[in-house]
């Protein structure tokens, strides 16, 4: 969050263009302007009360978004008809790729991959806890669909990511080993207009929902549903 959403916004504007250029491929930047959203996190522990907490949030340039929310920044490439998303800016670390192909008019789809990887030398000490933190990891695995219609006099985009994900946490003391494995389904619907020939401008909503179990020392402690609802009245693309 902060400003590296813009840093990297403008560092990659001025770097791709001079990177690569051909006639066959296309970029693209995408950025929010400002995004309003709702998320809620329940917590369901093995033995005790489940707990619900919410938090509403305003994102303008990624730089006040609420930490567990990551900022927006979409790097594009189409080739033929190959295409690619990259997303470096995750709330954690971790980066995203998106690996698909048109595969009707207007309709792309492939692969999703996502994660982090962290090793602590020394170890660190961490609250609450007796042994310290030497590894951590995360990954996600997943499908993508991406659609553009024309509906009610404008243009629409939207897309669907259903995806599995694992995280590990690893201390001196492998006892206090957590480990947590999910599904989540992600989704979003724009309507999109075109201001330059060269940028684009677009609003509308989205939906995240993600369901995991989290087990210590090989024991199931605790189940997870994170939901994260936005309106999206300013993201930005710009096409090269």
């Amino acid at each position: 969050m902060r400003l590296s959403n813009v840093a990297a916004f403008a560092l990659t504007s001025l770097c791709l263009p001079v990177a690569v250029a051909s006639e066959s491929a296309t970029f693209s930047l995408t950025l929010n302007a400002l995004k309003l959203g709702v998320s809620s996190n329940k917590s369901e522990p093995a033995a005790g009360e489940s707990n619900t907490q919410s938090t509403k949030y305003a994102d303008i340039l990624g730089s006040t978004a609420d930490e567990s929310q990551p900022s927006f920044f979409e790097v594009g490439l189409r080739y033929d008809q190959n295409v690619l998303y990259f997303y470096p800016l995750g709330s954690l670390g971790e980066r995203e790729l998106w690996l698909g192909r048109e595969v009707l008019e207007n309709l792309e789809a492939g692969v999703v991959f996502s994660g982090y990887a962290k090793s602590y030398d020394p170890s660190v000490a961490v609250v609450g806890n007796t042994s310290k933190l030497k590894l951590s990891n995360a990954a996600a695995f997943g499908l993508f669909a991406n659609y553009a219609f024309d509906a009610l006099g404008q243009s629409w985009e939207t897309f669907a990511v259903p995806y599995y994900t694992t995280e590990a946490v690893k201390f001196e003391e492998s006892s206090s080993n957590t480990r947590s494995e999910g599904s989540g389904l992600s989704g979003e619907i724009l309507v999109v207009r075109a201001i330059q020939p060269n940028l684009q401008f677009a609003a509308g909503v989205s939906f995240d929902w993600e369901k995991t179990t989290q087990t210590s020392g090989g024991k199931e402690v605790s189940k997870t549903t994170d939901t994260d609802i936005g309106i999206h009245l300013g993201r930005m693309r710009i096409n090269f």
